[in-house]
């Protein structure tokens, strides 16, 4: 911060005006012993203004600098959590029954999805490596499958999908669900 010069008057004197009534009311002219103290603090509202033009600069500048610190901070604080994240530490072996869990409720569910890599267990393969190896690491996870099929257009099914994903289940017992739909639509009894 800039040191102190002799033109850091007290703000106290700039938080109002310093003018005779009659003068701010009208457009009477001063007196010339009016004059000389009005200019006297025109001269010092000036010199005020510009010390302290340099010293809002400083602030900004340090604020700014300040708040990219504390962004920063904020940033290596989140990756030391993360670091530090309980989950990290949790056995394969927890973290695939909750991977079971998750998709044994997808799979109960009233509502079938079919298969696509933003349903589990796909999905948990692409959190981190460790996630990836443990998700194929449990042949149970990939024995559900979801297909869906509407007459009124052509394989919609992830046909390479579903293959890996018997590849990934293994001697696992399969769960399948089918969804297919037989009707035409307006469009198609048109041709």
């Amino acid at each position: 911060m800039p040191p102190a010069t002799s033109a850091d008057v007290d703000s106290s004197e700039y938080q109002g005006q310093w003018l005779p009534a009659h003068l701010i009311n009208s457009n009477t002219p001063p007196l010339d012993a009016e004059a000389a103290p009005v200019r006297q603090r025109l001269t010092e509202a000036q010199a005020r203004l510009g010390a302290l033009d340099p010293r809002i600069e400083a602030l900004v500048v340090e604020l700014t600098r300040l708040a990219d610190e504390r962004e920063n901070l904020l940033e290596r604080i989140h990756q030391y959590k993360g670091v530090l994240s309980p989950i990290r530490r949790m056995p394969p072996e927890l973290l695939g029954d909750i991977f079971a869990s998750v998709s044994y409720k997808r799979t109960i569910s009233s509502e079938y999805d079919e298969t696509t890599v933003e349903q589990p267990p796909w999905f948990l393969g692409h959190i981190c490596r460790s996630w990836r190896e443990t998700a194929l690491g449990f042949s149970s996870l990939w024995s559900s499958f979801h297909i869906k099929h509407d007459h009124g257009f052509f394989d919609c099914f992830p046909q390479a999908m579903i293959e890996e994903q018997l590849l990934r289940a293994g001697n696992a017992p399969l769960h399948v669900h089918f969804q297919w739909w037989n009707q035409k639509t307006p469009l198609e009894d048109a041709f």
